[in-house]
């Protein structure tokens, strides 16, 4: 592959901060990209509402809605919303939450103090799920009467709910007491309620550390199966144990799991390319990461740049879909310098928004990853192995593709060229430098024509580009000799002020109007960087 370089395009990069930037590279013939930010925190992009109940997508990679409109999870992890909040603050939740493209939500149907609500189980005004203590065969229906209420309210937010029927860090111990039957029945009755209800996907476990134990799994099951007896429509999914795990690891859960939860605390990429070459493939969400403003024991922490690299790393895998976790939000403390109110309008949301208005312009649905480096052939560095390694350190640069060759999307973390393989694109080709913190886009591009440089295998068409000073890599004069066959134009000494003086470009010096216009051209109007200032 080496042997021909006409088709290459290097790209250098330099960041001020160590949250890296995404490159994207589309062919000009395909859906235009927008050359001016649009993602700014005053221009999120509403979520439509979805026509419901969601479902796989025929290649099993995705979820789309009742009319096949592919459906990209944005979502948040408000765990313990059903037992700390008020209908009318769960509506304040979700409206804040909507303003930031969000339309998923995980919540427990049953919360005790193992996610932050009362020991018992009640609620924060003291309503039990049960009408007597432990005993799943007697719901009342007061608790889950409030339950549809607030999956009412998310429905008219937009909103999605994982519906997490048996949270197993709190309340395992009580299904095992009361067995497989029984659990079976709650299924049941829980099913029934809810089965109209359109806005669920069902889900089960959470830091599900015994699965592998038949009794504890089937149990959990048990109630699974119930469900779905009574309610054919809606999907399912789980979590199971940290540090790292997938849906799919459980193969007694293999025919019911119709979404695969992604977990770990370590870097995204491995765990998200393992679920994805599954043999059984189902469509991969990212349900949790590391959690904003928490610090588990062995793990790199919920720092900003640790979240951003997950959240960033995952979607240039061509894994768009997750739900973001914060400590406030997990546990909606009500302290006075902690409260979940307070701490809403975080920067972590607040990139997931940004990511979310940057996807959602795009293909997403069918970018691939690329894991032989066809794409991105030099300076991707070393990924880690599954359940291996530091978020905080990793350098390695994720890359996904489109099947037809209109889109290429590179993460980068630090400053190094890397290498694309411009024949992987159909057509003339351009590029945009994306900033995941300010969601900024570069005002300048690099195009590039194939049909030009492969009229004559002598010719040089890879390109360097530096970012981050305002200027061109080169000086002028090497850049007039990097030129070749091409001429050199200097810069016009004409400029806005305050701006940096432009360098000067390469063009044809003669040939047709097509040609001149497939030339390569280098615009420096500004500095293009990466990170919070």
């Amino acid at each position: 592959m080496m042997q021909d370089i006409r088709r290459r395009f290097m790209m250098r990069f330099m960041m001020r901060s160590g949250m890296g930037t995404l490159v994207i590279v589309w062919a000009l013939g395909g859906a235009a990209f927008p050359a001016v930010n649009t993602a700014t925190a005053e221009a999120y992009t509403t979520p439509s509402s979805p026509s419901y109940p969601l479902k796989v997508s025929a290649n099993g990679r995705y979820l789309v809605d009742q009319n096949n409109m592919p459906f990209m999870i944005v979502g948040d992890s408000p765990q313990s919303l059903i037992g700390r909040l008020s209908t009318s603050d769960a509506a304040f939740y979700m409206a804040n939450r909507r303003r930031y493209g969000i339309n998923t939500l995980w919540v427990h149907l049953l919360c005790n103090d193992k996610i932050a609500c009362h020991k018992d189980g009640t609620t924060f005004d003291g309503t039990s799920p049960f009408m007597m203590p432990g005993d799943i065969t007697k719901p009342n229906a007061a608790y889950f009467g409030r339950v549809e209420e607030m999956l009412k309210i998310a429905a008219a937010h937009g909103i999605t709910i994982m519906l997490d029927v048996v949270e197993t860090s709190g309340w395992l111990d009580t299904f095992k007491t009361n067995g497989p039957e029984k659990a079976a029945a709650f299924g049941q009755y829980v099913g029934s309620r809810y089965k109209d209800v359109p806005n669920i996907i069902w889900m089960y476990g959470n830091d599900f550390q015994t699965w592998e134990n038949p009794d504890d799994d089937g149990v959990v099951l048990a109630v699974a199966n119930g469900i779905k007896s009574v309610d054919p429509r809606h999907i399912h999914t789980t979590e199971l144990n940290y540090p790292t795990s997938g849906s799919l690891d459980d193969t007694r859960w293999e025919a019911l799991v119709e979404l695969d939860g992604a977990y770990t605390y370590y870097h995204t990429y491995a765990r998200v390319l393992t679920e994805y070459n599954r043999r059984n493939l189902k469509p991969i969400f990212m349900e949790e990461a590391s959690y904003k403003f928490e610090h588990n024991a062995n793990t790199d922490g919920g720092s900003l740049r640790t979240s951003g690299v997950e959240n960033i790393g995952r979607c240039s895998r061509a894994l768009r879909d997750k739900l973001h976790g914060s400590k406030y939000t997990w546990a909606l403390p009500t302290g006075w310098f902690s409260s979940w109110r307070s701490h809403l309008d975080t920067p972590g949301v607040t990139q997931l928004g940004y990511m979310k208005n940057l996807f959602a312009r795009l293909r997403w649905y069918d970018l691939v990853p690329d894991q032989i480096h066809t794409v991105v052939t030099d300076g991707y560095g070393t990924p880690a192995p599954l359940g291996t390694g530091s978020v905080a350190t990793d350098t390695y640069a994720t890359a996904a593709r489109a099947p037809d060759g209109r889109l290429v999307i590179v993460y980068v973390l630090t400053i190094r060229p890397i290498t694309v393989d411009m024949s992987k694109l159909s057509g003339p080709t351009a590029a945009r430098w994306y900033d995941p913190a300010l969601a900024s886009i570069s005002r300048w591009a690099a195009r590039y024509s194939q049909t030009r440089a492969a009229r004559s295998s002598r010719r040089r068409a890879r390109t360097t580009i530096a970012t981050g000073t305002g200027y061109l890599s080169s000086k002028q004069a090497k850049r007039r000799s990097s030129c070749g066959w091409r001429s050199w134009k200097p810069a016009t000494p004409k400029r806005s002020a305050g701006s940096p003086p432009r360098s000067g470009r390469c063009r044809y010096a003669r040939g047709t109007k097509e040609a001149q216009q497939a030339a390569i051209s280098f615009l420096a109007k500004r500095s293009c960087t990466t990170g919070v200032q």
